[in-house]
């Protein structure tokens, strides 16, 4: 049971609200909000197995609740209705599948810029190399035109 929107916000991303009991399936994940001691709490839920007059009936892993669909005034008009939240699970599959397709794509990214990073140390140390032998060629040469200028 909680009141922090939050929390219901995150609970609700792969639910659809549905406004008769009717229209939900058997088993199917149902979530609920509805009124104690005169404020709106949302609750987790379970599994739906059934109705009974006024009540859904979910099974959950310790119990089965019975959740009132309506509360009534003694006058017997509707003073707050019940609302009911089922988990939609092609879309918890779906994101599930569109995460993994991202972890695939990352671990790739990440495997082609270890190998780049490998091949830029390579070729950083090979143009370090290169730029000491040139160097010392530089040297030689220089060496070898003064000793032709003293020559002449």
């Amino acid at each position: 049971m909680s009141q922090d929107l939050d929390f219901i916000k995150q609970e609700l991303i792969h639910c659809e609200e549905f406004s008769s009991p009717f229209d939900i399936d058997i088993n199917s994940y149902v979530k609920y909000i509805t009124l104690k001691n005169k404020q709106e709490y949302f609750y987790s839920g379970g599994k739906y197995i059934g109705m009974r007059e006024n009540q859904i009936i979910l099974q959950t892993d310790k119990t089965k609740l019975y959740v009132p669909l309506t509360l009534k005034n003694p006058d017997g008009s509707i003073l707050y209705k019940t609302r009911l939240f089922v988990v939609n699970e092609d879309s918890q599959e779906s994101s599930l599948k569109t995460s993994q397709h991202y972890e695939s794509i990352i671990q790739t990214q990440q495997s082609i810029i270890e190998t780049l990073t490998q091949k830029i140390k390579q070729f950083s140390d090979q143009n370090q190399e290169l730029k000491t032998k040139q160097y010392k060629y530089e040297e030689v040469i220089r060496k070898l035109m003064e000793e032709r200028k003293t020559y002449k």
